[in-house]
């Protein structure tokens, strides 16, 4: 990869469903009230695929979406999906993985979750705990659009389903607008 902009097609996987059974995600689930269990970043420049890989105890890494699918195939984990295209963006896939390739961006824990939906969101207005969909808002600023900041997955796939402004849009609308 090099260091320069490239026109890159983002896209939000959301994850609906999933085979494994989790009790401590149902429970968490159940306290927060979504229905989505997982959000990532997907990244196409030219014909390689990358994805965001959020991992609890290890932080972020960039990897390739064919790993990422091996893991998930070599787990036995079938997932229900659904995937929205967000378009063209000028994105620099080896300045992002210099920045988000790190251990201290860690998901918090799913009791720490549980706990700020319980009682933390109404006691301090500072802290946030760390969940996949706020990781899935950084990053898609970083990229360039304009989405708020959402701990809940389904608030996330809720702004986006309602239409996601860029910065750098790349579509007929914005050439229209041009000439």
């Amino acid at each position: 990869m090099k260091p320069q902009l490239v026109d890159t097609n983002v896209k939000i996987i959301f994850y609906i469903k999933t085979s494994e059974f989790y009790w401590r995600t149902k429970l968490y689930q159940l306290v927060s009230g979504q229905k989505i269990v997982h959000s990532i970043v997907w990244f196409t420049q030219g014909k390689k695929d990358y994805v965001y890989v959020i991992n609890p105890r290890r932080g972020t890494y960039l990897v390739d979406k064919s790993k990422y699918d091996w893991i998930l195939k070599s787990q036995n984990i079938t997932v229900e999906e659904e995937v929205i295209d967000l378009g063209l963006a000028p994105v620099s896939l080896y300045q992002l993985s210099c920045y988000l390739d790190r251990p201290e961006f860690k998901l918090a824990s799913v009791w720490e979750n549980i706990i700020w939906w319980l009682f933390g969101r109404f006691v301090s207005k500072t802290y946030v705990p760390m969940t996949c969909s706020l990781a899935t808002s950084y990053l898609l600023r970083i990229c360039g659009f304009k989405v708020g900041l959402h701990i809940a997955p389904h608030k996330l796939y809720k702004e986006i389903q309602d239409g996601v402004d860029n910065h750098f849009w790349k579509s007929k609308g914005w050439q229209d607008y041009t000439s």
